[in-house]
């Protein structure tokens, strides 16, 4: 939800309409729409982005790394793409433990990889560039990107400034 606290329009996307349902019940809005659409295909909703999000999907297709390329294609010029995935995760209960072989094993033999955060490190997507890495907040990530790029996503209000409305000349 805070992401879209920074948009003047977001889109969900996902393959499965069961879960657009879902989703458009819970946080369908007129700044978020919901669409199917295959996350591994070109031209997803909406054309270039100011900012994608991307959460524990990579981890369950065959070849992300082709898949973030894309994503970064549609970017707009100063876009951001996040991604939020497992590096890896270290039970201290048995049964937990096992559990998780499994998911992993089923996730293997569908051609993923559930801890798939160090191999996204180790990937450099043409075109893109690494800024944050970690744990994290979204403002922190708008934040640091800002003070390392020098660009405003151009829906974002730049830290230090006043909003529209309360800027000299705005009095409706």
């Amino acid at each position: 939800r805070s992401l879209v606290a920074y948009a003047k329009q977001s889109y969900g996307v996902d393959i499965s309409e069961e879960f657009l349902a879902l989703a458009r019940d819970e946080y369908g809005s007129a700044k978020m729409t919901f669409q199917q659409h295959d996350v591994t295909a070109p031209g997803l909703p909406g054309g270039r982005a100011d900012l994608q999000f991307c959460h524990l999907l990579l981890t369950h297709l065959p070849d992300p790394l082709r898949t973030i390329e894309g994503w970064g294609q549609e970017l707009s010029y100063g876009g951001l793409l996040l991604i939020d995935e497992v590096e890896s995760i270290e039970p201290a209960d048995d049964v937990l433990a096992e559990y998780l072989s499994w998911v992993a094993a089923l996730v293997n033999h569908s051609g993923g990889e559930l801890y798939i955060g160090p191999a996204l490190d180790a990937l450099e997507p043409a075109g893109l560039r690494k800024v944050v890495a970690g744990d994290t907040t979204i403002e922190e990530v708008l934040r640091v990107t800002q003070d390392q790029s020098g660009h405003h996503l151009p829906h974002q209000q730049p830290a230090g400034t006043p909003a529209p409305e309360e800027q000299p000349g705005n009095e409706d």
